[in-house]
């Protein structure tokens, strides 16, 4: 009996590591608040990421993690964000990401300086995904170094990202949105998991870019136009140097 038992504990502990070497990111929940307005999700191969104004640049597969797939989505990848309307605007995208198949032994951490425009938090899942839905405020503040503080026990960790700007006449704000294996370059803010066990982590990052121009607007050809005349005109110009240059002012002006 005791050999069976010594056995099963072996293969258990030998599949558990199987599956933490072969683990991969993964989504479980992603919330997004625009000016106020939630956009709570738990997105799945069936039903995948999807609110006003946001677009999947890269990533977010279907979950190869045993347990998980086909139905969640891998954790890493890039979003956007785009908004035009004149005022004031805020945005929050709260992820909950689990770093690896092991149980919730992760600690949150962070990096780099955050811009102007950008508040953070680090934080339990239900706790800051309630904050999130609620417009904030985010705290700037990690809840959950548990590693770091010489903590132990089971932490689950999530992240949220706000953004608080204000736009003009034909403006448009353009925010990117990260979550990736590898910490991103540069001085700016990231938000970091880690699983304890494992080591694997996952950094989640963001920028805000703001243009004059209202992307995706036709101008009916317009553009092409304007330079059409511009050219014109120049060519005119260009005839009337030439014939001055041979001339002269008075052949010129006896001419017309």
């Amino acid at each position: 009996m005791k050999q069976w038992t010594t056995l099963s504990m072996v293969a258990a502990m030998a599949l558990t590591a199987t599956l933490s070497a072969n683990a991969q990111t993964t989504l479980t929940e992603i919330l997004f608040n625009e000016d106020g307005t939630p956009y709570d999700q738990y997105p799945t191969s069936a039903a995948p990421i999807s609110a006003p104004g946001v677009s999947v640049t890269s990533g977010f597969g279907n979950s190869s993690q045993p347990g998980f797939a086909p139905y969640y989505l891998s954790g890493l990848g890039t979003l956007q964000y785009t908004v035009s309307s004149a005022g004031p605007h805020s945005f929050i995208g709260f992820v909950d990401d689990e770093a690896d198949y092991a149980p919730f032994n992760d600690y949150g951490f962070s990096g780099g300086t955050p811009a102007s425009y950008l508040s953070w938090q680090i934080d339990q899942p239900a706790t800051l995904g309630t904050l999130a839905y609620n417009n904030g405020p985010l705290l700037n503040v990690n809840n959950v170094s548990g590693k770091a503080a010489g903590l132990s026990g089971s932490q689950d960790v999530s992240f949220a990202l706000g953004f608080n700007f204000s736009l003009g006449a034909d403006q448009v704000a353009t925010i990117d949105l990260s979550l990736s294996s590898t910490a991103p370059s540069g001085s700016y803010l990231y938000l970091g998991q880690a699983n304890a066990d494992s080591g694997r982590t996952v950094y989640y990052s963001g920028t805000l870019s703001i243009s004059n121009e209202i992307a995706g607007v036709p101008d009916n050809g317009a553009t092409w136009i304007t330079m059409l005349l511009g050219l014109t005109g120049l060519a005119v110009m260009m005839r009337f140097e030439r014939k001055l240059s041979k001339k002269g002012l008075p052949d010129l002006i006896g001419s017309i």
